[in-house]
């Protein structure tokens, strides 16, 4: 049926940002996003140590993220794109920020 073929690619197109989020060339940056996440989610908090030692992991891996994603630009969409990139910066000033409480003791 032609409507509903019309349809179907309407709805993937409106998809299409989750389904192909990065480059076919970019395939591993998906294994990269659910390594770092999974390591500032959960692995950090397994690490001996004081709680300033484990935001300063988490900084840098933060910024070591923020720093391949925008030098390799693997993801298809610029507005996307942006909007993770922000995600980033954002993620990375609060964890400077509490890096930063931690380490003054407040």
């Amino acid at each position: 049926d032609e409507a509903r073929g019309h349809d179907e690619a309407k709805a993937l197109q409106f998809l299409s940002v989750l389904i192909s989020e990065f480059r076919v060339t970019k395939w591993h940056f998906v294994i990269i996003m659910l390594l770092a996440r999974f390591v500032m989610t959960s692995v950090l908090q397994l690490l001996p140590g004081e709680p300033w030692q484990q935001l300063a992991s988490a900084f840098v891996l933060s910024l070591c993220v923020l720093f391949v994603f925008v030098v390799e630009r693997p993801v298809l969409n610029s507005h996307l794109w942006v909007f993770q990139t922000l995600g980033f910066v954002i993620q990375s000033s609060h964890l400077f920020y509490g890096l930063i409480i931690a380490v003054s003791g407040i």
